[in-house]
């Protein structure tokens, strides 16, 4: 292994998973030290929000070359409910690893296994009980401060169900038989992961993206914070059911922003609230998917931006209020020069209305914006 030639170690090393790449570093130093970027695959590393994962990852990142070849970094957040013995044998997030197929009770049959996950699963939780947001958010100015490239943060929750979308997830749930709960203490991620951001003076980290069940609760920052530095925000909320308020609050969080997707996936008139009020001077994409607005308050987002906006996305919208063929009929008499693209379907006030987006259904729209006495084709 000694002679073999560093281009062919790496090329090796770059088709192996990642449980077969770190046993391979094992090898020899010359190995390990030539191969500890790839540990981060294509620039991109996650870590559990749970206290081993994220001293595991701030041990890793002392590694100069593994810190300096990741542009991504995504924090999978879940809760793992506090059981004792009996309620951990029925609990609903009962799961089992690969090995018990039938979920929600434990066999007589795998008592000695079940045993020795319910003690992971106590001494796993001890530690995740002992967790302060302030030591957290000291351990995650570490880690963001070990990142001098870092380009993208991703704050997500854990696939509940799917933990084999997630190594780190997967091992975890394998080990202490228990899924996570996406519900509960996404405020103090959220809260602790940007209250990072803001005290570290990264030059390169430009790109949020937030996905997940919050609530506008989550976004109510005191005291309030400013991430200037931020040029592309990527929201995808999917239990935005209360007043937007807090979430107005949370979007001057990032007051420079060049691109911006809104997405809140329920359907609530109040959404309009939000949207009133959004301006970015220098907003460039402008991307909206599964939204309830009216025409008045989506033309009024439209002529705030049209200056400095290029493109405009709108995804599985409903109107509260007005007509599309009004709406895009007065946004073609502004004769602008903003790229409008149309996915999914666009719900109108009526049956009649609505729009199912494909590829011909496109190709009318477009002919439609570029012809200043066409008539609206979806009639």
């Amino acid at each position: 292994m000694n002679f073999l030639p560093l281009e062919i170690v790496l090329i090796v090393a770059s088709n192996l998973t990642i449980r077969d790449l770190r046993n391979f570093r094992l090898a020899n130093k010359q190995i390990a030290r030539s191969t500890s970027s790839l540990l981060a695959r294509n620039g991109t590393i996650s870590v559990l929000n749970t206290s081993t994962s994220l001293h595991g990852l701030s041990e890793l990142l002392k590694c100069q070359e593994i810190a300096g070849s990741i542009r991504q970094l995504t924090f999978l957040h879940g809760i793992w409910p506090v059981c004792t013995r009996k309620q951990w044998e029925t609990h609903p997030l009962l799961c089992g690893g690969n090995d018990r197929p039938n979920w929600g009770r434990i066999r007589t049959d795998y008592t000695a296994k079940s045993d020795e996950a319910f003690a992971n699963y106590l001494e796993f939780i001890t530690v995740e009980k002992s967790r302060t947001q302030e030591q957290d958010l000291r351990l995650i100015i570490r880690i963001l401060a070990s990142l001098e490239n870092l380009r993208v943060v991703n704050i997500t929750t854990v696939p509940t169900w799917q933990p084999h979308l997630s190594e780190k997830y997967n091992k975890l749930v394998k080990k202490i038989w228990l899924a996570a709960n996406q519900q509960s203490g996404a405020s103090r991620a959220l809260h602790t992961i940007l209250s990072a951001i803001n005290r570290v003076s990264s030059s390169t980290l430009s790109n949020i993206v937030i996905n997940g069940p919050f609530t506008s609760d989550d976004l109510h920052f005191e005291p309030p914070i400013k991430l200037p530095k931020v040029l592309q925000l990527h929201l995808s909320f999917t239990n935005m059911l209360q007043s937007h308020g807090s979430a107005k609050g949370f979007l001057r969080i990032f007051p420079n922003l060049t691109h911006i997707t809104v997405g809140f996936h329920c359907w609530n008139a109040s959404t309009s609230d939000l949207l009133r009020d959004l301006l970015y001077e220098e907003l460039q994409v402008l991307r909206l998917c599964d939204i309830w607005a009216s025409e008045e308050d989506l033309l009024a987002l439209f002529v705030h931006h049209q200056l400095s906006l290029r493109r405009l996305e709108i995804c599985n919208l409903a109107l509260s209020e007005g007509s599309w063929k009004s709406l895009f009929t007065r946004i073609r008499a502004l004769n602008t020069e903003v790229r409008i693209i149309m996915e999914g379907d666009l719900w109108g006030r009526m049956f009649t209305d609505n729009i199912c987006i494909n590829a011909k259904a496109s190709l009318l729209f477009a002919k439609f914006m570029q012809d200043s006495l066409g008539t609206w084709p979806f009639s």
